[in-house]
């Protein structure tokens, strides 16, 4: 028999090509936008973000639209480095 009309993983055929959004994040995306337009909307999500009281879903939203802010480390200590022959 056989599994016949089943795509096998790693088939290029199967599902969305890569990089392509399905339906709901195009439309989550057009109202984030609509809302970021408002101005209103806009300076109270700012406020509250910077009061630190904003949901944490706004938070998400803010880091989406404006990116990750840059992380920085800072690495003290030494580095040894011992080679061994064979």
């Amino acid at each position: 028999m056989g599994n016949k009309g089943v795509f096998v993983k790693g088939d290029p055929r199967a599902g969305r090509p890569k990089g392509c959004k399905n339906k709901r994040t195009r439309a989550f995306e057009d109202f984030l936008r609509q809302a970021g337009e408002n101005p209103e909307l806009h300076a109270s999500l700012l406020r509250r973000l910077i009061a630190g009281r904003a949901a944490h879903v706004e938070s998400l939203m803010a880091r989406d639209a404006l990116g990750d802010p840059a992380q920085k480390h800072q690495v003290q200590g030494e580095i040894v480095i011992r080679w061994q022959q064979s």
